[in-house]
């Protein structure tokens, strides 16, 4: 795979990746603020992360699963 096509492929996976957690934030109805209270990541770190334009940990999407009551794994629903 070339670079550009890798590039391209990992930007599409941090897109999936934050509508995710858009989606499960939204479906708690919360805000941002209060999910980044709630799991420690900085509020503007999480709208990057929410955008598809921030890479995060795994430790801190264990942090956002265990927040909201699922597997870390249907953070990743959807991402190939």
């Amino acid at each position: 795979m070339g670079g550009q096509m890798a590039a391209d492929r990992a930007q599409q996976r941090l897109a999936a990746l934050g509508a995710n957690i858009t989606r499960l934030r939204e479906a708690a109805n919360e805000t941002k603020s209060a999910t980044s209270r709630a799991t420690g990541i900085d509020r503007i770190f999480l709208t990057g992360v929410e955008a598809g334009q921030r890479n995060i940990s795994i430790a801190k999407l264990f942090d956002i699963a265990d927040h909201f009551g699922v597997a870390p794994a249907t953070l990743l629903s959807g991402i190939s």
